[in-house]
């Protein structure tokens, strides 16, 4: 049972052990802070916080606990539409709550922090209820929040608080130190406002999120399947405040808005840990930044599920089972090459093969598998990289891109002396790698003695499950489709009418495409002819 704003004031338990308990902090930390709490005479809880032993919501979950102040589950909870009204967003969104249910004159209400009196003074004021609090998961609640409340990123910016609107002003103006800066970007307002972004983001499958500044205005857009999609314009009044707030979660420097940064963020998500690679680039109207979110989640594709047709697969497998030689995956950026890759290494993995990888980034962890990411500010290039990887004995080995003619002349000779080599191109289908690599310089024997197969993708929107119908397409659209692929007479045709589902788009989710270009004796031969495109294409 929840308890009213006054609390109980039964404590079963010291906060030490309660948190020790939890697994939060351990005994030698507690002893410590508990000798730094005789010297300094000031409360427990904000000592370890200090110390940086513990998290606020860590603090805030035990301190509940003490004060017999119940947790409550938010997942698959339902809340009903009058209950949603009777608090408002702005309110919501400041306090980080979730009204649940009415009973005899009392409200619950989710908290992470029940121990804010204001918001239980402002909760009375406006529902005219007396409050029943209930501790919830921070991940949980702003879950939940979204789930209720909706897309409420455009009504967050509208109902942010005057005095922080006209701070963001300042700040585009440049009026503001960095340690002002740094002071707004961490206010609770703003700090909602970009999870509830990211959570947006997280919920509606984008793979990356765009703030991009114009004169008047900021827009937010996600890339869902491939399209971006523009979800929230708004105002540009806290466009350098959210873009602080971002810098801050990524260990930016907050102060320089004239020079391209990258940073990098760890964010829980509803699934597990999504890690987010943050760029900022500078342009007339201020700091536009991407955030490319990596799900770590998520579980491995295996090659069978990645839609490759039997006679593709059966090939692919073959070059996979080769001893040496190089086996290329092509397409542009965002084509699914990584997750080719992955699902490539995690079917031949063995516990008697020495696997490595160097990678730009680290985008999924493979168990077994030693895995490097570059970092050219400390000179680690794929390049340098894969010299001291070929010192390490190793049977398989994946280069995540090959950007110019040194990689691609190391990984070459690698595959020549007895290693298997991975790795991807951008062309736009298989044959072009043969003619990129030769444009990069590599001598067409060397390619023809080492490449086993080349595999290229693209990924194309399927047709949402939910709104698909049978229609006839007009005439031009099946004269275009026959001079691509072979229509047969009565075909039946389907597209999206749009939904819920599929954010009315008629589209949910992507499926891959595939090309094997495998090296046969007579296309080894053509390759030592320094061939065109069109010239391998033919004999393929």
């Amino acid at each position: 049972m929840g308890t009213e704003s006054g609390g109980s004031t039964i404590r079963k338990k010291k906060l030490g052990e309660l948190l020790c308990e939890r697994a939060y902090l351990d005994q030698g930390a507690l002893e410590v802070a508990l000798a730094e709490q005789k010297v300094k005479h000031r409360q427990l809880g904000q000592i370890l916080l200090e110390l940086g032993y513990i998290t606020q919501a860590q603090l805030n979950e035990a301190l509940a606990i003490q004060a017999g102040i119940e947790r409550i589950d938010l997942s698959g909870m339902s809340v009903g539409s009058e209950i949603i009204g009777l608090v408002p967003a702005e309110l919501v969104s400041k306090y980080n709550i979730l009204p649940l249910w009415r009973e005899n004159g009392r409200l619950a209400v989710a908290m992470i922090d029940p121990f804010q009196q204001q918001v239980m003074e402002d909760l009375r004021l406006v529902t005219g209820c007396l409050i029943q609090r209930y501790y919830a998961d921070p991940t949980q609640l702003e879950h939940a929040v979204l789930r209720f409340y909706g897309s409420n990123v455009a009504r967050m910016l509208d109902n942010l608080a005057p005095a922080e609107q006209r701070a963001g002003e300042d700040l585009d103006n440049g009026e503001f130190s960095a340690a002002k800066l740094n002071e707004l970007a961490r206010e609770p307002s703003l700090v909602n406002l970009v999870n509830l972004i990211i959570f947006e983001a997280i919920d509606g499958r984008a793979s990356d999120i765009h703030i991009e500044p114009f004169e008047r205005e900021v827009k937010i857009k996600y890339r869902i399947d491939g399209i971006l999609v523009e979800k929230t314009p708004s105002s540009k009044r806290l466009h350098a405040a959210i873009i602080s707030r971002i810098k801050i979660m990524a260990n930016m420097n907050i102060a320089e808005r004239f020079v391209p940064q990258d940073g990098h963020i760890e964010f829980t998500g509803k699934k597990g840990r999504i890690d987010i690679r943050v760029s900022t680039v500078p342009t007339v109207w201020g700091e536009a930044i991407q955030l490319r979110l990596l799900d770590r989640s998520a579980s491995l594709i295996h090659l069978n599920d990645l839609g490759m047709n039997a006679q593709t697969l059966d090939g692919f497998c073959k070059c996979l089972k080769r001893t040496h030689g190089i086996v290329l995956v092509t397409g542009p950026t965002g084509s699914g090459k990584t997750t080719t890759l992955y699902a490539a290494l995690n079917q031949i993995y063995s516990p008697g093969v020495k696997m490595i990888t160097i990678e730009d980034p680290v985008e999924y962890q493979l168990d077994g598998i030693n895995q490097m990411p570059v970092n050219p500010k400390r000179g680690l290039t794929f390049a340098t990289g894969l010299r001291h990887i070929l010192r390490h004995d190793p049977d398989i080995i994946m280069v995540g891109e090959i950007r110019d003619r040194e990689t691609a002349d190391i990984a070459i000779r690698a595959a020549l002396t007895g290693h298997l080599v991975f790795s991807t191109l951008h062309t736009n289908d298989a044959a072009g790698a043969i003619t990129r690599l030769i444009d990069m310089g590599i001598e067409p024997f060397l390619m023809a003695s080492s490449i086993e197969g080349i595999l290229a993708q693209r990924l194309v929107r399927k047709i949402c499950p939910k709104c698909k119908e049978p229609y006839q397409p007009d005439e031009n659209l099946l004269r275009s489709l026959n001079g691509a692929m072979k229509c047969e007479p009565g075909a039946k045709f389907y597209h999206g009418t749009g939904c819920n589902h599929c954010n009315q788009t008629g589209m949910t989710g992507r499926v891959g495409i595939f090309e094997l270009l495998r090296i046969t004796g007579r296309i080894r031969e053509l390759i030592a002819m320094r061939p065109s495109t069109d010239q391998i294409t033919r004999e393929a």
